[in-house]
């Protein structure tokens, strides 16, 4: 059984109730942290990452909407498929951040500083690997001799995957307004 890393910074603390039942709760004990940027800032960026966050899943969603032969492509279906992890632990992380209060907890300073920025960079890298996939696609078709039109699929793939890496990018260059660190309370 894995052992609670953040159990030595709480204490179980017992009360009596109005109706004199006893009540157990868990009060944080550890060390106080701090948004570096403060809190004000954060709240903002998190707003906007938040928004960047939803713009990502319509991009995602919408290259899968139409059909495409990029999503035929093992080289290029396998990475895009793969977007939807980094951008599931983004929105997660995005609707523990909307709830973050100073002081905050350790747990919540390994969270943002350790994996929020990872699961940025992996979406940024997976759509990136899914477009270089889609391009190469349509340059082998381009030399083959079956090169035509693009269909609206296409596009709209491509236009998905541009939007997954601009977005991603955006959000890991946002990752330095919620680094949390310690302060002496």
């Amino acid at each position: 059984m894995a052992k609670n890393p953040y159990g030595r910074d709480y204490r179980l603390v017992e009360s009596f109730s109005e109706k004199g039942r006893v009540k157990t709760s868990y009060e944080y004990i550890g060390e106080p942290c701090f948004f570096r940027a403060g809190e004000e800032t954060a709240r903002k960026k998190a707003f906007q990452c938040t928004l960047l966050t939803a713009a990502a899943w319509i991009c995602y969603i919408g290259a899968m909407f139409f059909e495409s032969a990029a999503m035929h492509r093992l080289y290029v279906a396998l990475p895009f498929a793969f977007c939807g992890v980094p951008l599931t632990l983004l929105t997660g992380h995005m609707m523990a951040l909307r709830g973050m209060r100073e002081p905050l907890e350790r747990r919540h300073m390994d969270r943002m500083n350790n994996k929020f920025p990872p699961a940025a960079m992996f979406l940024t890298l997976f759509a990136l690997f899914a477009l270089a996939g889609e391009g190469i696609g349509l340059a082998v078709s381009a030399f083959s001799g079956n090169a035509g039109q693009l269909s609206s699929g296409e596009i709209v793939f491509l236009a998905g995957c541009i939007g997954l890496v601009l977005c991603g990018a955006r959000l890991f260059m946002a990752r330095t307004h919620f680094v949390i660190i310690r302060r002496d309370a």
